[in-house]
């Protein structure tokens, strides 16, 4: 890939790689202990320290504003052991942009958030689901220069360790964004567990809280009037975030299997000369590197200014469910071993699950482009 990259790119892919194999790779199954808060609040700040978080910031507000390639190939690294961290860095890199529309919650915690001193999340998922925001129940209602605000809100990623969390709800049938401090009164953040992905959801409830109304902030861009303002299929999601933490992951459990298939013998030979093996591995490597070409084509094609949206949403459930392939297999030729959690191989197959669902299921996506291509009755799946 570093055919296409600048030298600056290069530059920061190299530090995400060392930093991931001298720091992250001798802590991460920390992650999957009772110790699971304090290493990813740890490594945040060392993602703090290093830049990381200010990649995707504008640059008038402290940011790089770099390319989205260069921030796809940070994710990819740090999946190469750990996609729980690219999802901290994807929350505390990305969201500190929607504090700039909101001045109050800007002041105490955009800096914070950016330097690692503090974490942040938010909430999107109603019971009702992620993708009808339009069927949710109402959120807030006004009382006087105050919202109140009564609900609930599941699967928040980094919920249980935030100190901020911005939950999306509607008011009058049009979205908002409240920001809500950890300990705000009727607030409760419950652990939910969850298969992978590092550490618990967060699952919300909200009983009377109040917020002022001038620190919350109106986004029509999602619903308005109880009608979906973006049902084409054209809105913003992460797709391609996620589907760079997948190529990472999946390039993680194959270098480390093929690894393990040149020293382990059978008969006095490696277990890589067994044809069988020796298919399943360069079948594993088309599927990569085809990902590979396919996600940062689509990344240049937004920086160009020539976005294709319907490859967005191909890409995610193409790299998701190879990597959940190759995690598979990966974790086969491992044998018992790779069926034990000590040694950290199935733990990629959980976390590759996870990235299937997240940011709208396979089965959205491929609803969606069905309906991008026009096909008769079809209907947008995702967002």
């Amino acid at each position: 890939m570093s055919y296409f990259l600048t030298e600056e790119q290069q530059a920061i892919r190299d530090v995400a790689r060392r930093f991931t194999q001298a720091e992250v790779r001798p802590r991460v199954m920390e992650l999957y202990g009772p110790g699971s808060h304090r290493f990813i609040l740890d490594m945040g700040r060392r993602m703090a320290e290093l830049g990381f978080l200010r990649l995707p910031i504008p640059e008038f507000a402290g940011g790089l504003q770099a390319p989205r390639t260069t921030l796809l190939i940070v994710y990819e690294e740090l999946s190469k052991e750990c996609p729980a961290l690219a999802l901290h860095l994807m929350l505390n890199g990305v969201l500190p942009a929607i504090l700039l529309g909101m001045p109050a919650a800007k002041d105490k915690w955009f800096e914070k958030v950016l330097a690692g001193e503090a974490t942040m999340t938010g909430a999107a998922t109603d019971p009702r689901g992620v993708a009808n925001f339009s069927e949710w129940s109402e959120l807030a209602v006004l009382d006087g220069d105050n919202f109140v605000l009564n609900g609930t809100r599941n699967y928040c990623t980094g919920a249980p360790y935030a100190d901020l969390i911005i939950v999306f709800g509607l008011y009058q049938g049009t979205t908002w964004a409240f920001p809500l401090e950890t300990g705000t009164p009727g607030f409760v953040v419950r652990e939910d567990p969850k298969m992978g992905l590092g550490t618990t959801f967060g699952a919300m409830t909200l009983t009377d809280v109040r917020i002022a109304r001038d620190r919350c902030m109106e986004m029509p861009g999602w619903v308005k009037d109880k009608q979906m303002v973006q049902a084409n299929g054209l809105s913003v999601i992460n797709t391609l975030d996620i589907s760079s933490m997948a190529l990472g992951l999946a390039e993680g459990v194959f270098e480390k299997a093929f690894d393990y298939a040149r020293e382990r013998t059978n008969a006095g030979q490696p277990v890589l000369s067994l044809g069988a093996i020796q298919a399943k591995f360069a079948q594993m490597k088309a599927q990569i590197e085809t990902t590979r070409c396919l996600l940062f084509s689509i990344a240049r094609l937004l920086e160009e200014g020539r976005q294709d949206k319907m490859l967005e949403h191909i890409i995610k459930p193409v790299a998701t469910e190879m990597a959940v392939d190759v995690a598979r297999q990966c974790m086969q030729t491992f044998g018992g071993a790779g069926y034990c959690t000590e040694t950290g191989i199935e733990r990629y197959l959980r976390d590759a699950m996870g990235l299937t669902i997240g940011e709208c299921t396979s089965d959205m996506h491929w609803s969606s482009v069905a309906s991008l291509m026009g096909m008769p009755g079809a209907r947008l799946g995702s967002f």
